[in-house]
């Protein structure tokens, strides 16, 4: 057969419409197939990675007004230190733990990693200080008031 036959096979078979919804099943199941395997994860594990990153500048935030408030206690911002520590304690004790035994490929992403560290060592140095004390026992007198 000649390419000029072939051509007018493909034109006749491409104008019979069972082919044509054919190819398009064929394309939607591909696509979904692509979307659920490959895009979904990916954007799973870049919102989680924002999260770890947000929580990361949150402890960042936090440290330097920590520092600015050991410069000068009188500063403003220093009453709203406490309670960002405490904030911050309360999401290292519930959200940062249930975030990590969710981790899926972003912890493959080295950014990841590394906020994940930052936020882990902030945590623990948290969880040492008078702060976490405090936090603990203001929490123990709520659940006796109830």
């Amino acid at each position: 057969m000649s390419t000029s036959s072939y051509k007018k096979r493909l034109e006749q078979l491409l104008k019979n419409g069972w082919v044509q919804l054919g190819i398009f099943i064929f394309v939607i199941i591909h696509f979904t197939t692509l979307y659920i395997f490959f895009i979904a994860p990916q954007k799973d594990a870049q919102a989680k990675e924002d999260k770890m990153r947000s929580w990361a500048w949150s402890g960042e935030v936090l440290l330097s007004i920590a520092e600015e408030c050991k410069k000068n206690p009188d500063e403003k911002l220093c009453g709203k230190a406490d309670k960002k520590a405490y904030d911050y304690i309360q999401t290292c004790r519930t959200q940062i733990p249930e975030a990590i035994k969710e981790e899926g490929l972003e912890v493959e992403r080295e950014l990841y990693q590394e906020k994940k560290a930052f936020v882990l060592d902030l945590c623990g140095l948290l969880e040492k200080s008078e702060y976490a004390k405090d936090s603990e026992s203001s929490s123990n007198k709520n659940n006796d008031a109830q």
